[in-house]
């Protein structure tokens, strides 16, 4: 690894490379607030920014209703006696297949097979049939996609890592939790959440224990008038909004994602709010072996916007990059640690950069088969 000095002209002591501790749980984004018009919520009594919702369904036994599935038609019949208010919301919202499609996610369930959630009408619907499926059978691989990636609770829960649930949404993270722990207490008073603690509680295992996992990501910038001593780089803590690394496998070989998957609506520099980073490296073993060793354009590309100041691209590198590899690694679970530096070519600014990474494997997606 550079020292400081090597590279930023440091003389007051810096600390770089990844951090001997697990670096932190980035913190729960605030919840959105939802606003009703004043004149309804006076009208139902409640706040306005606090809208109703309905008691919480029976919990069952789902691993109990998944053995007792026998065929769809029976599935539906011994479901069929609806309320009457009810049945008129479902005719009014003109789901005329609502019973045959949630029995649909038994007849999945019972058979492990997510082919059985297509004709599911609801795209909602068909993805917790696909969760659901995944889940039991204890393969995140058939978790469906959000975006470029799997769903992050599904992942959670099919691979029974409690570790996993820090890559969830803020909604979702206690759910994870008490689910794989089957613990309602861990719930937080959130009655859905207790609902389905006890109705997973038959089918998902205890969930595997270990370090808590987080990110923690570093840029520093420096340019050429930098380097004297009363010179100052710039440093930028990315921890907050760079989740963990993604690693997709396709036709032209493995690569690991980290940051922004796409970069091409990224606002200009000059008025840029705060800095973003968009990383791929080659997974090849060449690049990605322990230790520090120089990479090319074709082993690793970045892109990087620095507010008021530039965005840069290793298009532009001046020369071979240096990466430093602690540990990285291709599963889910693994720890992604290594330190990039590089440097840009005189004509825009010299400037050189460090990105100081780690996090670890989030999820492994397959593409192009």
């Amino acid at each position: 690894m550079l020292a400081a000095g090597e590279m930023l002209g440091c003389d007051q002591g810096c600390s770089w490379g990844p951090s001997s501790q697990p670096p932190t749980e980035p913190p729960k984004p605030p919840r959105r607030p939802v606003n009703l018009d004043a004149g309804v919520a006076a009208l139902l009594g409640i706040d306005a920014d606090v809208p109703p919702t309905d008691p919480p369904a029976p919990p069952g036994d789902l691993k109990a209703e998944v053995d007792a599935f026998t065929t769809l038609e029976a599935c539906v019949g011994s479901r069929a006696p609806l309320d009457s208010v009810v049945g008129d919301a479902i005719d009014a919202i003109g789901y005329d297949s609502l019973l045959h499609d949630a029995c649909r996610v038994l007849q999945a369930v019972k058979a492990r097979n997510p082919a059985a959630c297509d004709p599911i009408v609801s795209s909602s619907l068909r993805a917790h049939c696909v969760a659901s499926v995944a889940i039991v059978a204890a393969d995140e691989g058939m978790c469906p996609m959000e975006l470029e990636g799997h769903d992050p609770l599904c992942v959670a829960l099919a691979r029974r890592d409690s570790r996993l649930c820090t890559t969830v949404s803020r909604e979702d993270r206690a759910t994870c939790r008490a689910v794989l722990a089957h613990d309602t207490k861990l719930c937080e008073g959130d009655r859905r959440c207790a609902r389905l603690v006890s109705r997973w509680g038959g089918l998902v295992s205890d969930a595997a224990q270990g370090p808590e996992l987080g990110t923690r990501v570093v840029m520093t910038l420096a340019g050429a008038a930098d380097a004297g001593a009363g010179g100052k780089p710039m440093t930028f803590d990315l921890s907050k909004d760079t989740g963990p690394a993604t690693v997709r496998q396709g036709p032209t070989g493995t690569k690991i994602l980290i940051g922004e998957t796409a970069t091409a609506a990224w606002p200009p520099a000059m008025i840029a709010p705060e800095a973003r980073m968009s990383v791929v490296l080659s997974a090849d073993g060449s690049t990605i072996k322990q230790g520090k060793h120089a990479v090319e354009r074709d082993a690793v590309s970045f892109v990087l916007l620095v507010p008021k100041v530039a965005t840069l691209s290793s298009e532009s590198m001046d020369g071979a990059a240096t990466l430093d590899v602690d540990l990285v690694g291709l599963k889910i679970g693994a720890p992604v640690r290594f330190t990039l530096t590089a440097k840009m070519p005189e004509e825009i600014g010299g400037y050189r950069v460090r990105i100081e990474v780690n996090t670890f494997v989030r999820d492994v997606v397959t593409v192009g088969k």
